[in-house]
């Protein structure tokens, strides 16, 4: 089962939507997409930046689901969008997983053919969301060992530390110290596994030029992200916790 944009579709593209849409407009498109393969929408959540989908598919085998998943991935893209995240759930029980793209790709090429997918929910954003208009100062918190290392150097875009989420390398910011501070104390959770600030933390504040393009993460209030490295020029410390 492929599913293929047609010559209408691409040309409409082309002359109307280069670029990421808005959210309404978006969710016209893709549910008259999914409409035009026979995939059910089930439930839509649409917000400014982020777009929840719940889809039932044809029931078919895992190369077929493959090659829908593929389609949905290239014709989302084209418009400046991007998922985020997979809720599956498998066959007849109640066994639902966030997965990336590429980890639902590898599980469905480990499963037998006759697998079948109750249901799938799309966690859908916008590749570049929208932008901190007039906003220069933001603050970065780390582990205090990191710190020799930033000040020479400077950041640089990473993955994600959170897998449930497939995002494009980025630095996350904080849009004042309180909301660092915050971000800080969730970090440092006891009952979490990782090593975080077991040496100490570091505050730094940052101040960018106005040509410096941050964006909103619609994923946390009041903090932002950019997408290319921040010089050490505009990175000073702020504070050190223990």
């Amino acid at each position: 089962m492929k599913i293929i944009i047609n010559e209408s579709q691409y040309k409409t593209i082309l002359k109307e939507f280069m670029g990421s849409i808005e959210s309404s407009k978006f969710i016209e498109i893709f549910k008259k997409f999914l409409e035009d393969n026979n995939i059910v929408v089930l439930f839509e959540d649409d917000r400014e930046f982020k777009v929840s989908i719940a889809i039932k598919l044809p029931k078919t085998n895992s190369n077929d689901y493959q090659n829908i998943f593929s389609d949905i991935e290239k014709f989302i893209q084209i418009y400046g969008w991007f998922v985020s995240s997979y809720l599956v759930g498998f066959n007849n029980n109640d066994d639902v997983s966030f997965l990336s793209y590429k980890k639902l790709v590898n599980w469905l090429k480990t499963n037998d053919s006759n697998i079948e997918l109750n249901y799938v929910n799309l966690y859908l954003e916008k590749k570049y969301t929208k932008k901190n208009e007039g906003q220069t100062v933001f603050y970065h918190v780390t582990d205090k060992k990191n710190t020799e290392k930033i000040m020479t150097y400077g950041l640089r875009p990473r993955n994600s530390q959170n897998k449930l989420f497939n995002y494009t390398d980025r630095i996350y910011l904080a849009n004042n110290v309180k909301v660092a501070y915050y971000i800080n104390d969730l970090f440092k959770d006891p009952e979490s596994k990782t090593d975080y600030g077991k040496e100490g933390v570091v505050v730094f504040e940052i101040t960018l030029p106005n040509s410096f393009k941050t964006y909103v993460d619609p994923q946390a209030p009041f903090s932002s992200y950019v997408l290319e490295p921040i010089h050490p020029k505009y990175i000073e410390i702020y504070d050190y916790l223990d």
